[in-house]
């Protein structure tokens, strides 16, 4: 006769006939649970998560930003630096939850996380190309300096902004650091290429 199952975790993975099966609908919907809270926690942008604010910025061209940020009054303290932290894929800003979650980070800086063109909240583009994520990103970093004065109104810079980025965002900040350096005053990369390797990987 054939034993009756017996879970052996949450996960509804059970043991039968010494053969282990997974119950797919209660997988399902610890699956669907766990969306849900995700989505519910990370985001309902009517919520603060963990201290930080959700914020829509809207470029020139109207295309909009989602991002979350630590600013309550951030903007006229002129000793925090800026921070801004660029995932990679499929990703989003809440990639950079663990680290933004720090206590001493965001006592001493200001720290921001961008969904990437196409990612999390922020708009999809029309031609989802390197050069057009660059210069998106290029005018997201612009606006940035100006609404959290890194920048003074005659363009002096007044306090410093560090990008930390990781994997296609720390490709697309490789070429920000490469073309743009004055964007930032340190780029932090990680899990991205290394360009000498690349370079004699291709001949």
């Amino acid at each position: 006769p054939r034993s009756t199952p017996k879970p052996s975790s949450a996960a509804s993975v059970c043991i039968r006939d010494s053969v282990p099966y997974c119950d797919c609908a209660g997988v399902l919907k610890l699956m669907t649970y766990d969306g849900y809270t995700a989505r519910n926690k990370f985001w309902d942008l009517s919520k603060d998560w963990d201290g930080f604010s959700h914020h829509i910025l809207t470029l020139r061209n109207g295309f909009k930003f989602h991002y979350v940020c630590n600013d309550q009054g951030a903007s006229l303290d002129q000793e925090k630096p800026v921070v801004v932290f660029i995932h990679g894929f499929p990703d989003s800003w809440a990639i950079w939850r663990n680290i933004l979650s720090s206590s001493s980070l965001q006592q001493s800086a200001t720290l921001i996380a961008v969904d990437m063109p196409g990612y999390g909240g922020t708009d999809s583009l029309n031609d989802y190309s390197p050069t057009n994520v660059l210069e998106s990103l290029t005018e997201f970093i612009l606006a940035i300096r100006a609404k959290y004065g890194v920048d003074t109104e005659a363009g002096m810079r007044q306090k410093k902004l560090v990008v930390v980025a990781h994997d296609w965002g720390c490709v697309v900040s490789m070429r920000l650091a490469a073309e743009a350096p004055q964007l930032a005053d340190r780029f932090i990369l990680s899990n991205g290429p290394l360009v000498r390797y690349c370079r004699d990987s291709t001949g």
